[in-house]
């Protein structure tokens, strides 16, 4: 089951969000443009767009009718684009950076899967890959940090997102995440749904710091929860039980 937070993003993004969360699909991602679109990449190769570039909405139309694996989509600040479809395979636009290409390409031929792309405001970027390797350029040191040190624990990253100022959040394995800079509101999502049975699936800001939250719920994680209240409740009947024959031999005597 899917679930959503969000704040201060499109009203259509909203209810698509509103939509599609109650149908039980899974929303892997959403990325905002800097005029107001967005699209949504739902299952497997589902999505749902406004206002985006037209050759980027080509692109999706045929990697639906394909069959393909949708993994993500991201927008530069200056309107540019890239869609990572089947792993490692990618389409962008004509004026992506080039060292952003570069990168896409040189994992393409090593057949790694291309994770997470995202891009700050001033035109830094980052690329995560499947084999706990990454490339960065102009991104905020502590983030930078945080990276490399769960590169060298092996932890999973799930998304990175930055805000208009600088700021930035990410999110990884363990359902655990580090952020500086950041709205409270999202921080307070993010805690919320992980006491909820919630994994984090994707964390999108817009360039008004806006922010999106999208969680699919884990069965499992669920099951530990609903246990752990449980064995909560015995605990306190038991307790209660106690007090309760404690007073009754307080009054005959025991």
């Amino acid at each position: 089951m899917a679930n959503a937070h969000y704040h201060n993003i499109p009203t259509e993004a909203i209810d698509e969000i509103n939509t599609l969360v109650p149908q039980g699909a899974e929303l892997k991602s959403i990325a905002f443009t800097n005029d107001g679109g967005f699209a949504i990449i739902v299952g497997k190769n589902g999505y749902s767009t406004n206002n985006i570039p037209s050759e980027a909405l080509n692109i999706l139309s045929t990697l639906h009718k394909q069959e393909s694996t949708i993994n993500s989509i991201a927008f530069t600040p200056d309107g540019e684009w890239v869609i990572v479809y089947n792993g490692y395979g990618a389409y962008w636009s004509d004026n992506l950076p080039e060292d952003v290409k570069n990168e896409i390409l040189r994992l393409n031929q090593l057949q790694l899967n291309i994770n997470i792309i995202a891009f700050t405001r001033s035109g830094g970027w980052v690329i995560i890959n499947d084999d706990n390797g990454f490339n960065t350029k102009n991104i905020p040191s502590e983030l930078l940090d945080r990276i490399v040190t769960l590169n060298k624990e092996c932890k999973t990253i799930n998304s990175i997102a930055f805000t208009n100022d600088e700021g930035w959040v990410l999110l990884h394995s363990g359902n655990s995440y580090s952020y500086i800079g950041i709205p409270q509101e999202a921080v307070d999502a993010i805690m919320k749904d992980l006491i909820s049975g919630f994994n984090y699936a994707n964390i999108a800001i817009t360039p008004s710091n806006g922010w999106v939250l999208l969680n699919n719920r884990d069965p499992f994680l669920v099951m530990q929860l609903q246990q752990a209240e449980i064995y909560g409740m015995q605990m306190r009947i038991i307790d209660t039980g106690r007090q309760t024959q404690s007073l009754i031999n307080s009054y005959i005597g025991y």
